[in-house]
C-alpha cells in the first residue's frame, strides 16, 4: 500500500494511506511526497490526489466536528533530510574512530587523543538521536584529533631519536679527543 506524506510549512506529516490522506487539510498547492515520486510535488500533481481534490469540496468544520491536533511525525534532534527521502529514512553511521583514538592516546599522544576519544564517544549518541550532521561533525573532529596525536607523536619519537643520537654521537667525539 502506498504511503503518503505531506509538508504544512517546514513541518513534515505521515505516512498516510490515500484514505486516511483524505481527511488532512490538503489542498491542491500541498506538497506531497511518496514512494516514486522525484521530490516534493503539488498535491495536484498526483492523479491519485488530484482525483479527489478537483470533485471534492472540504467539509465545513462545525461545532459538532471538534477540530483534533495530530501530533507532528518527527525525530528529535535532526537538522536536515533529503527531500525524496521520508524524515524517518537514516543516513549510514559515520566511522567512530573510538578504537584509534583509544590507542592515540595509549600509544602516542595523550592530550590530542582525548579529544580524540570524547569526539568518537560523540558520533553514536549523536546519531541514535537522530543527529546525523552533529555526528558527521562528531566523526571529523574525532578523525582529525587522532591523526593530529599521531603525527604529533611521530616528530615527538624522531626529535627523542635525533637527540638520542645526537648525544651518543658528541660522548664519543668527547672521549676521543
Amino acid at each position: 500500500m502506498k504511503q503518503y506524506y505531506y509538508l504544512e510549512g517546514n513541518q513534515q506529516f505521515g505516512p498516510f494511506s490515500l484514505d486516511e490522506l483524505r481527511s488532512k487539510p490538503i489542498k491542491p498547492d500541498t506538497k506531497v511526497w511518496a514512494q516514486g515520486l522525484p521530490d516534493w510535488v503539488d498535491a495536484q500533481t498526483v492523479p491519485e490526489i488530484n482525483e479527489w481534490l478537483a470533485g471534492a469540496a472540504f467539509p465545513p468544520v462545525t461545532p459538532a466536528q471538534p477540530l483534533t491536533e495530530v501530533p507532528p511525525v518527527t525525530r528529535p534532534f535532526q537538522e536536515s533530510y533529503t527531500p525524496n527521502q521520508p524524515l524517518g529514512a537514516s543516513p549510514p553511521k559515520p566511522k567512530t574512530w573510538l578504537v584509534e583514538s583509544i590507542l592515540a592516546t595509549l600509544f602516542c599522544c595523550l592530550p590530542f587523543g582525548i579529544a580524540g576519544i570524547v569526539n568518537a564517544a560523540n558520533v553514536d549518541s549523536r546519531y541514535s538521536n537522530g543527529d546525523f550532521i552533529g555526528a558527521q561533525r562528531a566523526s571529523d573532529e574525532a578523525a582529525k584529533w587522532t591523526k593530529v596525536s599521531f603525527f604529533v607523536s611521530i616528530v615527538l619519537w624522531v626529535l627523542y631519536f635525533l637527540l638520542f643520537f645526537l648525544g651518543i654521537f658528541g660522548g664519543l667525539v668527547q672521549s676521543y679527543r
